[in-house]
């Protein structure tokens, strides 16, 4: 694309401090709003967060607007995604005076000790409070230095923080913006204030995210009562005023009721019970369904009677008595009969109650003396109210909120169901109602990353701003696409517009890379006009996603006149980047970026201005002079990581083909990421790690890999970016506590060739380049036992010598019959119709939308949410959404462990969940102390990190131990039948088990319901079976024949059936080899079984199933 006459540019980069009336592109999928004394800085796993100064209001909840500009608060934002056991830091500055002067309101002065404090909320559920723990610390106190923000920090030695009351501190929160969310102002305890008595001026502070939905990382005070057995809540209607509303709902039982409206421009997130019932609205005691009576059909009087007998006949005044006599009854009465003129011949009596199961329809014959009314019982919602008052603003979008409490039991509605009854309504008015020109919404330009899109656009109009992205496909001029409000507005991807002309950013997520789409936008007016069509078109633009990083975080645009000319005008674009690096943007004419399309990141970079972003606390900005006024021009940005490591002549700018350099290498508990810079470009990428030996010495692999040892690795990419740049490549399936060897290698891409053609000669790196790319890192977690641990079914069961990287005495163990979960877990990812984030069973059919549909139209085969590709044995791809993996199976992960889990492996006991041996440092568990019988099988052993989670569900259990050999017969063995003969020899062949050993026996019992723990009536009685060989106890084991005998001896036992129970010797002991990573066998070979059942069963426990003996039956004698 040839481009001429462009403007003058010229870059900028400085701290953006003026107003601009804009929003940034809300690409985070982390925001937090957080407030300081004086000062404070956020930090997730060491990564400090940068203000999101562009976002004009504060979210915290409220009906008030919060203006950013003038608020003590900030917003802080990130496209990372938080995760269970990232850190999340804080560093405090207080004010450098102790004491503080405050008036009252009567004018008098009072002096306060002036604390240093902090509060923070998340729109993910996290809030500060006594679980942070705080310190004056800023490093730790050895030779290496880790910062207090670092996850090596070791921060055992904190105290947790101090709640600080709200009586502390008049001069904190004067207009009440933190007062609907429950987060608390923390700091240093009082304990550590010495003798300062407003404590220190300044403290650190770190909180590790204990899970991965908002319901688990919300305060434990929030949600110690939230129960799904919570009265059920339904909000029926909202009717609203200038200065109140009144919410009406209905709920299945008694309950106290709390409700509240939030202002959707300013919500953060679903309320929580807790903060319902601090700030909204009350009914207690809020009625139930009630009983109540009503008339059959139309019918007041009759003359037919309902021909069925009653289970009462009494005397009453009237109808409303006869009601109260039928009432009394509970559900035993559940109709009645009353003669208003008349009485029954046979009783006399004028009252007559019927049980349910009445038939309405079948009548005696008119009677000529009497009248009945007759009247059926029904249980009928009613319909409660709650007046919540405050000032709404005509022509706003209102939140409402209910949250149920059991006025018995205190069980109230949890976040999820708080938010599913949520209802949305506007109120009427509105503040411009003598306009009737549309909102005019015009598209000022953006930036493209992977898997989403930022626009920029303004509107004539307070209100909202939707944009949304379609794919191009099967577009033709015969077929073009059509574009409406309708289709815009679905995905429900909008920004609010606070201020009309003020530009907003909107972010399109769920897209998929390298993907080529069409975007446009349209403006809601307060009120609900929308802009017209041709406004409408003139928003649409062709854009492709990217296949690399691009690190932009937020963008703004403002256009203005010239100072040094008032006949032209300039645009000043200011971007917030993720990463040191480059930006690169350009302007357009509007009218060009309509027919042609916008710039990808590789045009943008060869006729973009450059910039080189070195603070991330500063905005970097570009400045376009002299354009003219009646143009309407476009800006697109993007930008890349840089560490600017190669812009000196070194030997990655001279070579001939590119050099990988590894720049960073962030281990997991299964993968590894890896960043990778490469000289130039185009390049292809490689990287492979290679694990270290364990046996019979630990030792790294050797020699370094050739070339052709990385041309095999599955872990590549492409950078086709002429300048060359950096890329991150993730390498899964890595083995936990295990020891590896990465190297990466670069070499100049080729496209493929066409076919018969000769693939010219590779140029990339050599050996020697290649071992200098070397890193060494041992993957976090318990290191995995191929050989895995054993138990003995009749014994008891545990596991020892665990050895990993980062174990500790919170780590936890569960068995399974299946697999662990692994890396299958929801991915966060939703689809054009904002679904399959999180586990819900709605549907997946396109008609049905996120939030809706979820009673009527779900999904038959239940939960689902997408996933990572590879991630989930069950994966499969969505039927509506190609490319996009979905799993049922991800949803079962939800499920509780330990004793009140709802699915286990049958004999284990606690739910399968192990018990750590005290002061073990996590690598020691107990299944059982006592003798336990499972069936015999290999089991999983699945390992939870107990200082990153909760240990609660089987989600947190994702990384394999091991194996969990269970020696024993297997469970079909235990329902299976062997047969013997009368007068041969008895042989058990074919006997199925698991690890079976030589030294293992049966014996056979009489059958009995107490199956092997069978005794013997008295001391005289034989131990076993009267003629079976050796009292029914079978020879050991014979592992090269898999069978059991009885010593050759012919059977002489009447014929029937007989219990066989199994008995294995002891497990083999291990010991963990001296100054290696692995266990090996102790040299002692266990004892076999006795040759004789002890009285109590001694280890004869297990269940081998049933032994019938063909032979003569003995006849019973009377």
């Amino acid at each position: 694309m040839a481009l001429t006459g462009w403007p003058h540019l010229r870059i900028l980069s400085w701290l953006v401090a003026c107003a601009l009336l804009l929003l940034a592109v809300p690409v985070t999928t982390l925001l937090m709003v957080v407030e300081g004394d004086i000062h404070v800085d956020l930090y997730v796993n060491g990564v400090y967060i940068l203000q999101d100064g562009t976002v004009p209001v504060i979210p915290l909840n409220g009906l008030r607007r919060v203006i950013a500009e003038t608020a003590t608060a900030r917003v802080m934002s990130s496209t990372k995604n938080i995760q269970a056991g990232d850190l999340i830091a804080l560093r405090v500055l207080g004010n450098p005076f102790p004491m503080r002067n405050v008036t009252d309101l009567l004018g008098k002065v009072r002096e306060y000790s002036h604390f240093t404090g902090a509060i923070l909320v998340g729109e993910d559920g996290t809030m500060s409070t006594s679980a942070f723990k705080c310190s004056t610390d800023r490093e730790s106190n050895d030779v290496a230095k880790i910062p207090f923000y670092s996850k090596n920090y070791n921060d055992s030695h904190w105290a947790y923080a101090y709640e600080q009351p709200d009586e502390c501190c008049p001069w904190r929160d004067p207009d009440e913006a933190w007062r609907q969310v429950g987060a608390k102002w923390i700091g240093m305890p009082p304990s550590s204030y010495g003798g300062n008595i407003s404590g220190p001026r300044f403290f650190n502070c770190r909180y590790t995210v204990p899970g991965n939905t908002t319901s688990s990382r919300l305060p434990v005070e929030q949600t110690v009562s939230a129960s799904e057995s919570a009265p059920f809540l339904n909000i029926t209607s909202v009717v609203t005023a200038t200065s109140m509303s009144m919410i009406m709902f209905h709920v299945d039982r008694e309950a106290h009721v709390y409700c509240g409206l939030i202002d959707a421009r300013y919500q953060l997130r679903t309320p929580t019970h807790l903060e319902l019932k601090s700030w909204g609205g009350a009914k207690l005691n809020s009625l139930g369904p009630q009983w109540v009576f009503k008339e059959f059909g139309d019918e007041d009087f009759t003359t037919e009677e309902i021909d069925y007998p009653g289970i009462d006949r009494v005397d009453a005044d009237d109808l409303e008595h006869c009601e109260r006599k039928c009432m009394n009854r509970g559900e035993e009465c559940m109709a009645l009969v009353f003669h208003a003129v008349g009485k029954d011949t046979t009783t006399g009596t004028n009252c007559k109650l019927l049980n349910g199961t009445y038939d309405a329809s079948k009548r005696k014959d008119p009677s000529e003396w009497a009248l009945f009314q007759q009247r059926r019982k029904v249980s009928e919602k009613q319909i409660n109210s709650i007046t919540v008052s405050g000032m709404l603003l005509p022509g706003t979008i209102y939140n409402v909120f209910c949250s149920a409490e059991d006025a018995f039991t205190g069980d109230h509605s949890n976040i999820t169901t708080i938010a599913d009854a949520m209802i949305t309504m506007r109120t009427e008015g509105c503040f411009d109602c003598g306009s009737t020109n549309p909102p005019q919404v015009t598209l000022l330009g953006g930036f493209a990353k992977m898997n989403m899109i930022g626009i920029v656009a303004k509107a004539s109009r307070t209100g909202r701003i939707f944009c949304n992205a379609f794919e191009i496909t099967n577009v033709t001029e015969e077929e073009p696409l059509v574009v409406t409000s309708q289709k815009i507005r679905q995905a429900d991807f909008f920004n609010i517009l606070t201020v009309s002309g003020a530009s907003v950013g909107v972010a399109i997520t769920g897209l998929k890379p390298k993907t080529h789409y069409e975007v446009a936008c349209v403006a809601e007016a307060d009120g609900g006009l929308e802009s017209p069509i041709e406004s409408i078109q003139s928003t649409r633009r062709e854009i492709w996603t990217e296949n690399t990083v691009v690190t932009v975080n937020s963008m703004k645009i403002r256009r203005e006149t010239q100072p040094s000319d008032s006949n032209v005008d300039q645009i000043i674009a200011s971007l917030q980047l993720t990463s040191f690096g480059y930006m690169y943007c350009n302007t357009f004419p509007s009218e060009s970026m309509m027919m042609l399309g916008v710039p990808d990141q590789e045009m943008l970079k060869e006729i973009g201005l450059k910039a080189k972003i070195v603070d991330l606390q500063s905005d970097a900005a570009a400045l376009w002079e002299d354009l003219d006024k009646n143009t309407s021009y476009d800006v697109w940005c993007t930008a890349e990581f840089d560490d600017f490591k190669n812009e000196s002549l070194g030997e990655s700018i001279l070579s001939p083909f590119p050099v990988a350099t590894v720049l960073d290498v962030q281990v997991g508990y299964d993968s590894v990421d890896v960043t990778v810079s490469v000289s130039k470009g185009p390049a292809e990428i490689y990287c492979k790690v290679f694990p270290w030996a364990l046996r019979p010495t630990t030792e790294r692999p050797f020699p370094p890999p050739t070339q052709g040892q990385m041309w095999t690795s599955k872990h590549k990419t492409q950078l086709l970016l002429p300048l060359g740049g950096s890329v991150i490549i993730n390498i899964p399936g890595l083995m936990s506590g295990m020891y590896y060897d990465l190297y990466c290698y670069s070499e100049v891409y080729q496209p493929p060739v066409a076919f018969g053609m000769v693939t010219p000669p590779k140029q990339g790196m050599d050996s020697d380049m290649i071992s200098r790319t070397r890193r060494s890192f041992i993957v976090k977690g318990p290191l995995f036992d191929e050989m895995g641990w054993s138990c003995v079914s009749g014994h008891t069961c545990s596991i020892e010598h665990v050895m990993g990287n980062g174990l500790s005495e919170m780590d936890q163990v569960m068995v399974r019959s299946d697999e662990c979960p692994g890396r299958c877990a929801c991915s966060g990812e939703v689809d054009p119709n904002r679904k399959g984030a999180l586990c819900s069973a709605i549907s997946q059919d396109p008609v049905v939308m996120a939030g809706v549909g979820l009673s009527d139209r779900q999904d038959p085969r239940g939960q689902w949410c997408y996933v990572e590709p590879g991630a989930c044995r069950d994966e499969e791809e969505s039927s509506h959404f190609p490319g996009m993996m979905l799993s049922y199976k991800v949803c079962s992960y939800n499920a509780t462990v330990g004793k009140d889990a709802e699915r286990f492996v049958p004999g284990f006991p606690n739910g399968g969940l192990a018990k750590r041996r005290k002061d073990r440092g996590g690598r020691e568990f107990d299944f059982s102390t006592e003798p336990m019988v499972a069936a015999g099988g290999l089991y999983n052993l699945c390992w939870c990190n107990g200082t990153e989670s909760s240990c609660k569900s089987e989600s947190d259990f994702k990384l394999r131990l091991g194996g969990l050999h269970y020696n024993g017969p297997s469970a079909t063995q235990a329902k299976s039948n062997m047969t013997c003969r009368v007068g041969l020899p008895c042989v058990l062949s074919h006997f199925d088990g698991h690890a079976l050993s030589e030294g293992s026996r049966v014996v056979v019992l009489p059958e009995d319901p107490r199956g092997c723990l069978w005794q013997k009536r008295s001391v005289a009685d034989p131990p076993g079976i009267e003629g079976f060989p050796n009292w029914g106890v079978s020879e050991v084991f014979n592992d090269t024949r898999r069978d059991f005998t009885f010593f050759s001896v012919p059977l002489v036992v009447p014929g029937g059936r007989y219990n066989l129970c199994w008995c294995g010797p002891p497990k083999q002991g291990m010991v963990k080899a001296p100054g290696k990573e692995y266990r090996m066998p102790d040299g002692i070979v266990p004892p076999p079984c006795p040759d004789s059942r002890p009285d109590g069963g001694g280890q004869f426990l297990a269940p081998a199933g049933q032994l019938v003996v063909l032979g003569p039956v003995p006849r019973e004698t009377s």
